[in-house]
């Protein structure tokens, strides 16, 4: 005896609701979706709040503004990744312009001055990465002990003076515009993007996550942990040095003091972005719209009429909530 089996008529329905519902679940369990949507809200919040907020001018500064941290938080994903810290991003990148300040002043050609301030920046990176990796000591306070040594180097080369007076030719790289928008804000898409493809499709890149999980194991995989630390140590640093090179050109001047607070607002970024300071954790399309998010906030701070030290206060603040929200969900 034959037996039919009929499909019930709602089954069809049943099965596309589950997978509407593990869409959506997805959806709210990604990081990177919450943020879209914290920037949508904050946004149409603003542009009803302020006229000034949507203006092509603000615009503008908004973008110039999350540029810089933005182009950091890049390199700083990788090293939270590999359960790494930098803290010295902010000294190497006023250490790379004052090189390239230097180096213009002396007669070398722009060219050749942008190459020595990137070898610069990556040298620090370079030695934080044999410390951290190789002699295996604490990253925080190797980092911290760069920043200071490095702050303190640059003071002397350049002693104690800002480097003023850049040619034109070399303010071109941070003041030039193309379709209305000036260049750093091209280099920071451009590095976002391929920062975005290594972490996701390249091999080495990826073992960033393993290591970062558990480096123990990552080892007796054969993994060369060493290389990794290495390599986003290395990344970090000339990521760093390209925003000192941007910000002289932009001010026409390699300031000593400047960058004395980015390395708090790239780890906010990445932290909100969804990076962890366990290890193993962190996308750079998190970063990048963790800066934004914290650049539309201090955006909003400034429309409001906060003063400027409050901002680093509020940037704090967000640095240690995000702290906390990982922490909470690690437990």
């Amino acid at each position: 005896m034959k037996i039919e089996v009929r499909e019930h008529p709602l089954a069809p329905s049943l099965i596309k609701e589950r997978e509407k519902a593990k869409v959506l679940k997805s959806l709210l369990q990604s990081r990177e979706f919450l943020l879209a949507v914290a920037l949508l809200v904050i946004i149409i919040v603003m542009s009803f709040i302020s006229p000034f907020f949507l203006t092509l001018t603000n615009m503008r500064g908004l973008l110039i503004g999350m540029t810089m941290v933005g182009i950091i938080s890049v390199g700083m994903t990788g090293v939270l990744v590999t359960g790494g810290l930098d803290l010295s991003v902010g000294s190497t990148l006023a250490f790379a312009g004052v090189i390239a300040g230097i180096s213009l002043r002396s007669g070398v050609p722009v060219v050749f001055s942008v190459i020595l301030a990137l070898l610069a920046a990556g040298a620090v990176g370079f030695l934080n990465g044999l410390f951290i990796s190789k002699l295996k000591l604490n990253a925080f306070i190797t980092t911290l002990a760069s920043m200071i040594v490095v702050r303190g180097l640059l003071l002397v080369i350049s002693n104690g003076h800002a480097i003023v007076y850049l040619p034109a030719s070399f303010n071109q790289i941070g003041q030039g515009t193309f379709l209305g928008f000036q260049y750093p804000v091209y280099y920071f898409l451009i590095i976002a993007i391929i920062g975005d493809f290594l972490f996701k499709k390249v091999h080495i890149f990826r073992l960033s996550y393993y290591v970062g999980s558990n480096e123990e194991a990552a080892t007796m995989c054969g993994i060369n942990v060493t290389q990794v630390k290495f390599l986003n140590y290395i990344i970090v640093a000339i990521l760093a040095g390209i925003v000192g090179v941007c910000m002289a050109a932009r001010m026409e001047m390699a300031s000593v003091t400047i960058g004395e607070t980015t390395n708090l607002s790239v780890l906010a970024a990445c932290v909100i972005g969804g990076s962890s300071f366990f290890g193993g954790e962190g996308t750079v399309l998190g970063a990048v719209l963790g800066a934004a998010l914290l650049e539309l906030l201090i955006n909003a701070l400034s429309i409001a009429g906060v003063g400027i030290y409050w901002q680093q206060v509020f940037t704090g603040m967000i640095l240690l909530g995000a702290i906390m929200l990982d922490k909470f969900k690690k437990k």
